[in-house]
């Protein structure tokens, strides 16, 4: 009788030890984290430059005087000041300064072909870009650091949250506690 109840009890832990977990289950049709990337009160330098470390040694940047080039896991967009991406049909505006110049940008290089998909090329700089509105397909641990005239580069660790298949983070570069 002893042995019976033993097995019994046996089987039960390991079937209990076997039971789903509470850990949430992606699809991969999302990407891993979305990060805005804005400075404080102005657009962003035209030397800006995401550079995306992941998977130990890959590594890919996006540069905002390139914003059509092509990208295998770092997809930026122009955004406007609350990191808002912008649609590629805005029309070019002529303010250099802030969102409308912003809006411009994006009408001018094409927020699509930012992102990937099929856009317009290109070959001017955009006037002014309020923001960046950046996916970034790490699947994992990723280091962001961003750089540009103006502001101090920073390192930023993004980590996977099993709570959330998207971890969004809003980055504001020249902010004092932006580390």
């Amino acid at each position: 009788m002893f042995r019976v109840f033993l097995s019994l009890s046996m089987g039960a832990l390991l079937l209990y030890s076997c039971g789903p977990d509470n850990q949430r289950t992606c699809s991969g049709e999302d990407p891993a984290f979305q990060v805005v990337i804005k400075l404080a009160a102005r657009p962003l330098p035209a030397d800006t430059v995401v550079n995306v470390a992941y998977a130990g040694s890959g590594r890919e940047n996006f540069r905002l005087s390139e914003p059509n080039a092509r990208h295998q896991v770092t997809f930026c967009q122009f955004a406007d000041e609350n990191g808002v991406p912008l649609p590629a049909s805005v029309p070019e505006g002529s303010d250099t300064s802030g969102a409308a110049g912003a809006a411009g940008a994006a009408g001018a290089a094409g927020a699509a072909g930012a992102a990937g998909a099929a856009g317009a090329a290109t070959t001017e700089m955009p006037a002014a870009v309020a923001a960046l509105f950046c996916q970034l397909w790490t699947a994992g641990f990723t280091e962001l650091s961003v750089s540009g005239s103006g502001f101090e580069t920073k390192n930023y660790e993004l980590k996977p949250d099993d709570d959330q298949c998207t971890v969004k983070k809003d980055i504001v570069l020249d902010s004092p506690d932006a580390g």
